[in-house]
Parts: C-alpha cells; structure tokens; sequence
C-alpha cells in the first residue's frame, strides 16, 4: 500500500472513531487520549470542570472500548 493510500484509510479510520462517540465527554476523551496521546492523568489536570477525577476518564475510554469492540463484532 502506498502512503497516499495508509493516508487515507487512517483518516477514514479517524472518522469511524470519532463517529463512535456519542456525547461531549467520549468526543473530548477520544481527541485527548488517541489524538494527542494524553494520559487520563493529564486529561484531568487539563479539564477538571469535565473529568474531576482519574477514574471518569478511565470509565469513558471504556466505555468507547466496548462500543468499538461491539461494532467490530457486530459487523456494523
């Protein structure tokens, strides 16, 4: 495969994704952990208005984990 091509079946990867979040809080846990590779630690100490602690996050990405594996599974 050419890079043109890996180039675009990871944007229309990245698009799958993001389409998987349903609310604010998976859409801003999606960008800062998988966009930007920020830890759930740092993803707190940047948005404690949204995520007060560790565990929110870590609920989240599990949350998206199981939807995405779902979807795998399911064929969708």
């Amino acid at each position: 495969m050419d890079a043109k091509a890996a180039a675009v079946q990871r944007e229309n990867l990245r698009r799958w994704l993001q389409e998987q979040c349903q609310d604010e809080a998976e859409k801003m846990v999606y960008q800062l952990s998988f966009e930007e590779e920020l830890k759930p630690g740092q993803i707190v100490t940047r948005h404690p208005d949204h995520f007060p602690d560790v565990q929110d996050v870590y609920r989240i990405k599990l949350r998206l984990y199981r939807r995405i594996q779902r979807s795998f599974l399911w064929g969708e």
